[in-house]
C-alpha cells in the first residue's frame, strides 16, 4: 500500500491521485476516462480520471457526492497478474475508510502462443 496524493479540478470533473516524490516517464491511455503514468521502472506514479464524477457514480451509486473535493491524500492497493493491473483506492472519509475497486487495467495486449504458433 502507497500513499498518493489526490487532486481533483470540479471545473472539467477530473482527479489526478499521483506520487508526488515520482517522475513518469510515459502516459498509457487506458481508456477514454482512464491515463496511467508510469515510471522509468514501469511502476504505476500517476492516475488521471476523466468525468471522475460519473465513473464512480457508474462504480458505486453511494458514492459521496463531496468526497472528491474534500479529499487530499488516498492510499493506493495495487497488484499485478500476468497482464492486468487490479488497483484498490482507499479513501479516508468523515472518520470511515471507503474502498473502490477501479476497473481491471489490461497492461499489455496478450497474445496465445497457441494461436500464434497456427
Amino acid at each position: 500500500m502507497r500513499k498518493f496524493k489526490w487532486s481533483y479540478s470540479s471545473e472539467d470533473d477530473t482527479l489526478y491521485i499521483f506520487d508526488p516524490k515520482k517522475k513518469f516517464k510515459e502516459s498509457i491511455e487506458v481508456d477514454e476516462d482512464i491515463v496511467l503514468d508510469i515510471d522509468k521502472a514501469n511502476n504505476l506514479v500517476g492516475i488521471e480520471i476523466f468525468y471522475a464524477n460519473q465513473f464512480f457514480k457508474a462504480m458505486d451509486k453511494n458514492f459521496p457526492e463531496d468526497i472528491l473535493d474534500s479529499t487530499k491524500e488516498v492510499n493506493l492497493e495495487f497488484s499485478n497478474y500476468r497482464n492486468y493491473m487490479f488497483i484498490k483506492l482507499l479513501i479516508q472519509y468523515n472518520k470511515k475508510l471507503i474502498e473502490e475497486r477501479l476497473p481491471l487495467i489490461p497492461m499489455v495486449k496478450y497474445e496465445s502462443p497457441i494461436l500464434n504458433y497456427v
